[in-house]
């Protein structure tokens, strides 16, 4: 089967929606037309004719259909029409997701059957950002099902019918028209069709799209298991775009537990699917130190995911650093620097109160236990440790001296916790108190460690790790300079963060 290279896209209705279509139902009677006479001049003149403003298409209506009252009807016209654009709303997570795809290399396009003010709405929700090509049938004087636009889309995209999926909610538009074309279509649409989804935010679980061959990763009924209780996702929901990250997916999943109570906890999928065994394991570490994190488990599949307990307490905002405060965020920066956590930041870390004393909880793991930057792209074997094993250190090292710990990223990772020079030294002191605590508690566990990560090295599948442009297997060298840092003195080690 032939890969699929691109996504096209059809854009109302699937990606946008309009919530308030009051210029294609009211126009006919504005100029009173009969439907069937509007609706013909709607397809087969407004959205195959180039217009350079909303007052053109008013007057190219009124033209065709004179009205009793020009002015009047005018007015009317372009009231409905501004109501009409302006009640279009994006999918909630569509940038999320045209982004997580396209992050996966697959090219996005967009193909409308859309009149010139249509752009409008397009252009002020920003996901143009992700699209590699959009065409609409005014500008092209054709719409869909003409073969003619398919074979523009495809032109736009450098790619071929048999490297292409459609993907919309009309089934003569976007599934008979591109299959005729040669191209493979998947619906959108609450029906009985066999290559369909149910909602576009189900495109967030599909696996094996660029292969040609959908597959649902998780849907309402999956049966999981977290903490050794198990039970059912009853619901699933794509979080909006104002609440997703850059890089992977998450939603909110709601679970009904064998033994009778219902849960919300959190479903991630992966810019790099091989990140959730990361997630997973780092939180074993911090355990071995001291440090809770939330629970998680992986969801086994074609491609893994992560179910994750939800964090109580609040997102870190503009706290007022006090000592306690102050002895948790020394805990949690001592664990990052221990474990080589390369995205520790407020925005990841929760806030509770235990009594009058707060505790933190940090999520995120996904760049933990990466310190060296190694260029292994051009490596085959670069996701293999026992390969990697058979190269020697020196030459794994002559391929990059860059560290993530340094001097001024530890420096900066406490500074977006608080600023040394506006707090007193009660909470300095403080701070030094909670990394002492942890990475004394490292020190002692040195041997347990080193045993968990010499272990995990040789278990499959292997743990990469890495950010985007130096991806890698975990290896011996990382293992020694984990061992390295716990064994300084932690009040040197903390003496990093000023």
């Amino acid at each position: 089967m032939t890969a699929i290279r691109a996504i096209v896209f059809d854009l109302y209705g699937t990606v946008l929606h309009l919530r308030s279509p009051e210029f294609q139902n009211r126009m006919g009677g504005l100029v009173t037309a009969p439907r069937r006479d509007w609706v013909r001049f709607l397809r087969e003149e407004l959205l195959v004719r180039r217009f350079g403003s909303r007052e053109e298409i008013v007057e190219a209506a009124l033209a065709r259909f004179p009205a009793a009252n020009a002015d009047a009807a005018r007015a009317a016209a372009l009231e409905v029409l501004a109501r009409e654009i302006d009640s279009v709303e994006p999918e909630p997570a569509a940038r999320s997701v045209l982004g997580f795809l396209r992050r996966r290399g697959l090219k996005l396009a967009v193909l409308t059957n859309s009149a010139s003010p249509y752009r409008e709405p397009l252009a002020r929700s920003g996901l143009e950002e992700d699209l590699d090509a959009v065409l609409f049938s005014c500008d092209l004087g054709a719409r869909k099902p003409e073969p003619a636009t398919y074979a523009a889309v495809l032109s736009a995209l450098g790619v071929r019918a048999d490297e292409s999926l459609m993907i919309g909610d009309s089934l003569a538009n976007d599934v008979e028209g591109p299959a005729a074309a040669g191209m493979a279509s998947l619906l959108i649409a609450r029906s009985g069709h066999p290559a369909s989804i149910g909602r576009f935010a189900d495109l967030a679980w599909l696996a094996g799209l660029e292969r040609g061959a959908p597959e649902l990763l998780v849907e309402a009924g999956r049966r999981v298991e977290l903490g050794g209780v198990a039970g059912s996702i009853a619901r699933l929901d794509l979080l909006p775009d104002t609440l997703q990250g850059r890089y992977n997916l998450v939603a909110t999943a709601d679970v009904v537990w064998d033994d009778g109570l219902r849960e919300r906890v959190y479903l991630k999928r992966f810019r790099h699917p091989e990140a959730v065994r990361v997630e997973q394991f780092a939180r074993r570490l911090h355990g071995e130190i001291g440090v809770a994190t939330n629970r998680v488990a992986v969801l086994p599949g074609a491609e893994p995911l992560l179910l994750a307990r939800a964090v109580s307490g609040e997102k870190l905002g503009a706290e007022h650093v006090d000592p306690d405060l102050a002895f948790e965020i020394g805990r949690q920066i001592a664990s990052g620097f221990v474990f080589a956590n390369a995205d520790l930041r407020p925005r990841n870390a929760f806030l509770t109160r235990f009594g009058a004393r707060p505790g933190l909880t940090l999520l995120d793991y996904e760049y933990a236990l990466f310190d060296r930057a190694l260029d292994l792209s051009d490596l085959p074997e670069r996701f293999d440790p026992r390969a990697l094993a058979r190269r020697s250190e020196s030459e794994l090292l002559a391929r990059g001296q860059r560290r993530v710990l340094t001097r001024a990223t530890i420096q900066r990772a406490r500074r977006a916790f608080f600023d040394a020079r506006a707090v007193g030294e009660p909470v300095l002191a403080a701070y030094r108190e909670g990394w002492r605590e942890v990475h004394q508690a490292a020190r002692a566990a040195a041997a347990r460690l080193e045993e968990m990560l010499r272990e995990r090295i040789e278990q499959e599948p292997p743990l990469v790790i890495g950010t985007e442009a130096y991806r890698r297997a975990l290896l011996p060298l990382d293992v020694r300079d984990l061992l390295e840092r716990v064994a300084l003195d932690p009040d040197r080690a903390c003496d990093l963060c000023f």
